[in-house]
C-alpha cells in the first residue's frame, strides 16, 4: 500500500466514524424525545432496555409466546398489572410504541394476551396521567385504539386537549 492509500482509509474509517457517531446521538435523541415515531425507529434499532419486571420485558421482546410464558407463571392478574420504574403497565407501552408482530385484534397478539390476563385496561400512568386510550389515541395508533374500545375502554377519560389532538383518522369518539 502507498502512503497515499493509507491516508485515503483512515479518511474513510474517520468519516465513517463521525457519520456513525451522528447516527448515534439522533437516535439517542429520538429515545430522549419519546416520540412515536421515535419508538418505532428504536424498536428496530436498539434493543430495548432491560427493566427486572418480566412482563414489561416480554412486552419488549414484542414476542407472544414470551408474554404468554410469562403470563402462565404465578398470577396472570397481578403480573399482567405490573409497572415500569416510569409508572407505565405494559398496555401503557403498546399503546405508545404500536405492536407490529401481530394486528392488534388477532387472537393471540401481546395485546388481547395482556387484555384477557385481566390487565387494568382503564388504568392512568403515574407520569402523565393517561390511560392507553389516550396514549393510542395520541400516538396513532388507531388498530390499538379500536381493540380498547371494544374491550371495554372508557370513552369518557379522552379529553378534549387529547380529541384535538388526535392523529388518528375517522375521529369519532
Amino acid at each position: 500500500m502507498t502512503a497515499l492509500s493509507v491516508l485515503l482509509l483512515v479518511l474513510c474509517v474517520l468519516y465513517l466514524s463521525s457519520t456513525t457517531l451522528s447516527f448515534v446521538h439522533k437516535v439517542a435523541s429520538l429515545r430522549s424525545n419519546n416520540t412515536a415515531r421515535g419508538a418505532f425507529l428504536l424498536d428496530y434499532l436498539l434493543p430495548p432496555k432491560e427493566t427486572g419486571i418480566p412482563i414489561i420485558d416480554a412486552v419488549n421482546s414484542r414476542s407472544s409466546a414470551t408474554v404468554a410464558a410469562v403470563l402462565a407463571r404465578g398470577d396472570a392478574r397481578k403480573t399482567v398489572n405490573e409497572r415500569d420504574a416510569e409508572g407505565n403497565n405494559a398496555l401503557h407501552l403498546i399503546a405508545k410504541r404500536g405492536h407490529y408482530k401481530f394486528p392488534p385484534e388477532a387472537k393471540d397478539s401481546v395485546p388481547n394476551l395482556l387484555l384477557n390476563a385481566g390487565i387494568e385496561i382503564n388504568a392512568k400512568t403515574q407520569k402523565t396521567n393517561k390511560t392507553a386510550l389516550e396514549i393510542a389515541l395520541l400516538s396513532g395508533w388507531q388498530r390499538i385504539a379500536m381493540l380498547l374500545l371494544d374491550k371495554g375502554a372508557d370513552r369518557s377519560v379522552v379529553t378534549s386537549a387529547v380529541k384535538s389532538a388526535i392523529t388518528c383518522p375517522g375521529n369519532d369518539l
